[in-house]
């Protein structure tokens, strides 16, 4: 590949704005940088992409052509960042979680501190209730449920399968 990925961008904007002063006031900079990055390109292509004068713009059927490919090569670019931008950076904001009695005493309790020392920028908001919350209503944004969950939209995964197990203290054993 002869040519500079770099220029892809000052390409589309001349596209997209019919114009190398439009172009250039969109992605401040100087209109003879535009100019010049649209040169190297079409000769590195050694193709015309743009037929232009003082009164009219106009893509030649290479610049077309080459607006298409650019195009999806810039969509790909920005996907690909997006996908390691979500990598190199750290879990952030609140999470408001709902969680059963039993379950945050005997399981969630004793890891707090260690995912609060893992995710410092994770604002976490913990809501201990003996009933089923409705995440939509409630502003919640993960919870924990025992028993069978009402048909909703709402995506669910079950966790675990165990039998609940019912013990009543009034029974005077000692």
């Amino acid at each position: 590949m002869k040519w500079n990925i770099d220029d892809l961008p000052v390409f589309l904007a001349l596209c997209e704005t019919q114009g190398v002063r439009a172009a250039a006031t969109r992605l401040d900079m100087p209109k003879s940088t535009v100019s010049r990055c649209l040169s190297r390109l079409e000769e590195n292509l050694d193709v015309r992409l743009i037929d232009r004068n003082t009164r009219q713009f106009r893509l030649t059927a290479e610049g077309e052509r080459f607006l298409f490919h650019a195009q999806l090569i810039m969509e790909q670019v920005s996907a690909a960042d997006e996908a390691i931008s979500g990598l190199r950076h750290k879990p952030g904001g609140s999470l408001k979680i709902a969680l059963p009695m039993a379950f945050s005493r005997e399981v969630i309790g004793g890891r707090l501190a260690e995912f609060t020392t893992r995710f410092p920028d994770i604002r976490l908001e913990v809501l201990v209730t003996s009933q089923q919350v409705n995440l939509l209503t409630e502003d919640i944004d993960v919870a924990l449920a025992v028993g069978p969950f009402e048909d909703s939209e709402l995506n669910s995964q079950k966790i675990v399968e165990t039998p609940l197990i019912w013990v009543d203290g009034s029974t005077g054993c000692s």
